[in-house]
């Protein structure tokens, strides 16, 4: 058969068995796709797991016809490098995707492909590392990678401001004799620090080519991706230990089987006493004799030995290429500051302290106004559009008065939320995070956690989901579980509209000192809870060893941080407008009809004879020593923060029947169901709704990861006791001191 062009599509039944292929639209179950695909002998590079994931997204992105686009020179090439050596920065570049970047590790969990433009190249993102060992999840999946889906050839992403530490990694890819580039990024910045590589002698010694660029200034990009393209990749054999380990190398690939693939590494790995390599190949006795011929030579043990001579080759290298050295960068003089021992918390709560002065005080507030006003008078004119063309009264009450009024109420938070998201992704890229969590990493340790933990909490600022499936990081199974459970304490942005609606109404003046107090009783519950459950549950557990990377500090990319605020905002606004929607629109139908399906704007009956009501009056009892009344409107609120927690907000402006858009004096009215709302009760609501079981996206996360049904159900049994002890005590100690000193 004639080839055809790269990009041109084909039907399944039109490829001949050998042809590769791309998966570009499928209609089929995965598996029933992938057993058609083998049975045609077509070579199928991704493992059943991936190929169906693979399948399911692009299945749901372009449509339901069977169509392969295919090429006979498709490539594989894959990103591995040192986490915040800047691969998601250049993964973004090459293939125009949006994927998270933040200038501190753990970004990038899980491996993300695509495709570079304009080319037959498949681009592979994985986990940052800084080893092929398998001590980490983050290894795991980038070492699974490599041996078993065999990429063309790998892009070896290394920090130029740190080559000696990137190039430990280095030396164990070239044990694989894969094809290999190695790309220096961040050339900007050595630049900046005044030093100097000599490339062309650092690519005589490794025996790799090389391409210096910087990413965010994207300069080198270019020779890069020619490269890719138009080269033909061939193995890279490098020998960088002494000859009497070279020869030892040698030996014990020789008593490998003649099938086994990535013979050296694997060798050096029985040398090093590797028992997931070592056992397989029943070569106990061959090793440990080798091992013993070394550890009598080096009086050092065979891993110790290898690690050491990879760093003596690494030092010589650096020696040769280097030509200056660097002196004390600004990185230096700010960590003397923010890593005090005594003023890196406080100037920490004080950095927080300032965002949620800007978000939550007076510039949030002015510009939330404004936004306001002009949604003000789009609702207006839609309204008045409907009553012009004779639209059924119940039909614009359905849009008006429930789906606008509740979707309405939740998006005037908007502006606030871009602040908030705004400052948090400018101190994630700046590198100050990762300080932070070095900062913490003593104190969490004391109470069964570690500075990692910090990384999905401050992912759970902008959503619980990702913060809790970014726990995956932390190695140690109990600090993981922790970690797991204490996560949706975190305020995020689903709660921030309740926090907002209640502090502008009843703590005008200090708004945002109050809404920075709720962030700061999430850290205490946080650490009180951590504290209970190791002395009840993980007493005789362990805590991950925390060895953190402290990048350099730069000034953030503004395309960057807009793109990240614009996710988490379009995010924000996708759940608005499909989760919310729906139920405003039940709450306002259960709220509009009598259980005799009477309607109650026709009729002689109040909403305390519609259907809501009467649910709430059955669960209103549970929320008496909260606010210390009965009040149905204010438990079907709470409620429906159980689905997602901008429906508190939603649902109490529904339930007052207020317009769409409408201020706190609207929903709190003298004469309307939620007058009897004081400071005290206020504040303990908010507490409850904060600290309660979180919404259903972020219990389904947390059973997916906590991977047992009992410990689920002991997760959200424990959230929902702690926020309603929590809530009942602060209103009932209030009121106490409010009779005994007022």
């Amino acid at each position: 058969m004639e080839k055809r062009p790269f990009g041109q599509n084909k039907k399944l039944n039109e490829l001949i068995p050998g042809q590769k292929a791309i998966i570009t639209a499928i209609k089929d179950k995965p598996s029933v796709t992938r057993r058609r695909i083998l049975d045609m002998g077509i070579t199928v590079r991704r493992s059943y797991e991936s190929l169906c994931t693979w399948i399911y997204i692009m299945h749901s992105k372009r449509g339901s016809e069977k169509y392969f686009r295919f090429g006979d020179d498709m490539k594989t090439v894959v990103l591995v490098g040192n986490p915040n050596c800047g691969k998601t920065t250049l993964f973004n570049l090459l293939t125009h995707k949006n994927q998270r970047v933040g200038n501190w590790p753990g970004v990038t969990i899980e491996r993300k492909s695509g495709t570079i433009q304009n080319t037959n190249i498949e681009l592979v993102d994985l986990p940052g590392i800084y080893s092929l060992n398998s001590y980490s999840i983050e290894e795991q999946i980038t070492q699974s990678y490599l041996l078993h889906e065999k990429p063309d050839v790998i892009v070896n992403v290394m920090d130029a401001t740190t080559l000696e530490r990137s190039l430990y990694l280095t030396t164990q890819l070239l044990d694989l004799n894969l094809p290999l580039c190695i790309v220096c990024n961040k050339m900007d910045e050595l630049k900046k620090q005044k030093m100097e590589i000599q490339f062309d002698l650092l690519q005589k010694k490794l025996n790799v080519p090389i391409f210096p660029i910087s990413a965010n200034q994207k300069m080198g990009i270019t020779n890069l991706i020619q490269w890719l393209n138009c080269h033909c990749f061939k193995s890279i054999k490098t020998q960088i230990f002494p000859k009497n380990i070279e020869q030892k190398i040698t030996c014990m690939e020789q008593e490998l089987p003649t099938t086994i693939s990535f013979k050296r590494w694997m060798a050096i790995k029985i040398l090093e006493n590797d028992r997931t390599f070592l056992t397989p190949f029943h070569l106990k006795n061959t090793s440990t004799s080798m091992m013993n011929e070394l550890e009598n030579h080096y009086h050092m043990d065979a891993e110790q030995i290898l690690i050491t001579l990879r760093y003596q080759y690494i030092e010589n290298i650096i020696k040769m290429t280097f030509k200056t050295k660097p002196k004390k960068t600004i990185t230096d003089r700010l960590d003397a500051i923010f890593l005090h021992q005594w003023l890196g918390i406080p100037l920490f709560l004080m950095i927080m302290a300032l965002i949620y002065f800007l978000s939550m005080g007076f510039i949030g507030s002015s510009i939330s106004r404004v936004f306001v006003r002009f949604l003000q008078v789009c609702t207006f004119q839609i309204q008045n559009g409907m009553i012009k063309n004779n639209i059924e009264p119940w039909i614009i009450d359905l849009i008006c008065d429930g789906i606008l009024t509740g979707v309405g109420t939740v998006l005037k938070f908007i502006p606030q939320l871009l602040i908030l998201f705004f400052c948090i992704s400018f101190l994630e890229s700046s590198g100050y995070m990762s300080r932070i969590a070095f900062l913490l990493d003593k104190i969490f340790t004391q109470f069964g956690l570690s500075g990692k933990s910090l990384v999905p909490f401050i992912i759970g600022t902008g959503c619980s989901v990702p913060g809790i499936m970014s726990c995956r990081i932390i190695k140690e199974d109990a600090e993981r579980k922790m970690t797991i459970l204490l996560t949706p304490f975190i305020p995020c942005s689903a709660k921030l509209p309740i926090i907002s609606l209640f502090c502008s109404f009843f703590f005008s003046k200090n708004a945002w000192a109050v809404s920075f107090s709720f962030y700061v009783l999430a850290i205490f519950i946080i650490l009180c809870s951590a504290l209970l459950l190791k002395k009840i549950f993980f007493s005789k557990k362990g805590v991950t060893l925390f060895v953190q990377e402290l990048p350099s500090y730069q000034w953030p990319n503004a395309k960057m941080i807009l793109k990240d605020v614009g996710t988490r905002v379009f995010h924000f606004i996708k759940k608005t407008g499909s989760l919310i929607v729906a139920c405003s629109i039940v709450v306002w139908v259960l709220l509009s009809f009598t259980w005799k399906l009477d309607y109650i704007n026709q009729t002689f009956y109040t909403i305390e004879d519609s259907i809501l009501a009467s649910i709430g009056k059955i669960f209103s009892w549970f929320f008496y020593p909260i606010i210390g009344e009965l009040n149905w409107a204010v438990t079907i609120s709470s409620m429906q923060g159980f689905i997602a927690k901008e429906q508190v907000v939603s649902s109490m402006a529904i339930i007052q029947g207020v317009t769409s858009f409408s201020n706190a004096q609207a929903i709190f009215s003298p004469t309307g169901i939620f007058k009897n709302f004081t400071a005290l009760s206020a504040y303990a609501f908010v507490t409850f709704n904060l600290f309660s079981i979180p919404c259903f996206s972020a219990i389904s996360a947390m059973k997916q990861e906590l991977g047992s049904k009992k410990r689920f159900f002991l997760a959200l049994l424990y959230q929902m006791i702690v926020a309603w002890v929590l809530a009942s005590s602060i209103y009932c100690i209030g009121t106490i001191c409010k009779t005994l000193f007022f």
